[in-house]
């Protein structure tokens, strides 16, 4: 099989080094690494790039130009917009919601801010990140939480907004 051959099987999309499920949507222009998969009903934008051996779960959004690092599993129904970079090794737990705007408004120009996730971090279940927001290494973000401020290295943080229980070393 040559470069950018595909082959359907068990209502898989093979590609050479990674595959999609045939119900999934993976822009051309999205660059995936070897060994990743794009589950059922996920849609990856243009430039988005995900690393080697990512996993996006079903009903997931990857937005333009989002980045996500080698070995990262993003849970079902999970959004992440544009301007967000997520590390290596990242657990993103399902209906995890990214924002990448403070004041979205109808007919007013989008204010894109970056939000990163850094190497090893954890976020729970069903948690909202908002825009601008760094999430430190090895930090664990517990479930349903908000997070509305930067999360140190080595944190444990939970609740609405979420705030920081207990204090640790980066993994």
């Amino acid at each position: 099989m040559t470069e950018g051959q595909q082959y359907e099987y068990d209502s898989l999309v093979w590609n050479v080094n990674w595959r999609a499920h045939a119900m999934s949507i993976v822009n051309p222009y999205a660059k995936v690494g070897e060994g990743s998969i794009v589950w059922a009903f996920s849609h990856v934008r243009e430039e988005a790039c995900l690393g080697k051996n990512v996993s996006i779960g079903e009903h997931c959004y990857i937005g333009e130009g989002v980045l996500i690092g080698d070995d990262s599993r993003i849970g079902n129904g999970v959004s992440i917009w544009r301007g967000v970079t997520i590390g290596d090794r990242v657990f993103v737990g399902p209906h995890v919601c990214f924002a990448n705007d403070k004041h979205p408004r109808v007919g007013v120009p989008w204010v894109e801010m970056q939000t990163t996730i850094h190497d090893d971090a954890s976020i729970g279940v069903g948690s909202v990140i908002l825009p601008g927001i760094t999430i430190g290494k090895g930090a664990i973000i517990g479930a349903g939480a908000v997070v509305t401020r930067d999360v140190l290295p080595g944190e444990t943080w939970m609740g609405i907004p979420a705030r920081m229980v207990e204090r640790g070393e980066p993994v």
